[in-house]
Order: C-alpha cells, then structure tokens, then sequence
C-alpha cells in the first residue's frame, strides 16, 4: 500500500497565546481569533433566508400574506450566529 502524506493544520495563535503577535487592523481576523472582532467571513454560494409561516385563518387566505422572513444570511459566520441565538418567539 502506497504511504499518502497527510497535511497537519497549521497552529492557530490564541489571544491567550503568549507568541502570539499584537493585532493591527489590516491583519487578517477570523472568527477564531477574536469572536466578536474578526474582519473575516466565509461566503456562502447563495443567500438563505428563513420563513416563518402563520397559520391560516380559514378564511381562504393567501399564501404569500402568512409568509414572514425572520432572517437573511450569506456567510457561515452569520448562519452560526442565527443557530446559535435564534429570534425571539415574540419578534415574529
């Protein structure tokens, strides 16, 4: 069997990480750097949204009147965000 090279991923600095060098703000940030200050996102092919759809009345109600976007996002870093703390019931 032929032996395959595997790539290791390269270390990842922590901001606890003492090697680690100061932040300016042309450096790249992801998310894994600072959670709440990174200036990177990964784009996703397309938007997606996510409906919310009231009950209907009975009264022969059009589809599209029961149909509310709740959110919109086109980034892997705003999809967790939307998975993570999901819209209040009461928003809706």
């Amino acid at each position: 069997m032929a032996d395959v090279a595997v790539q290791q991923p390269a270390a990842v600095p922590t901001p606890n990480d003492e090697n680690s060098s100061p932040t300016t703000d042309d450096q790249i940030k992801t998310v894994f750097h600072d959670v709440n200050n990174f200036n990177v996102k990964h784009p996703l092919m397309n938007q997606w949204s996510l409906w919310f759809t009231k009950p209907p009345s009975g009264k022969g109600d059009n589809w599209n009147d029961l149909l509310k976007e709740v959110v919109s996002f086109d980034s892997v870093e705003e999809f967790w965000g939307v998975y993570v703390r999901p819209s209040a019931i009461s928003s809706v």
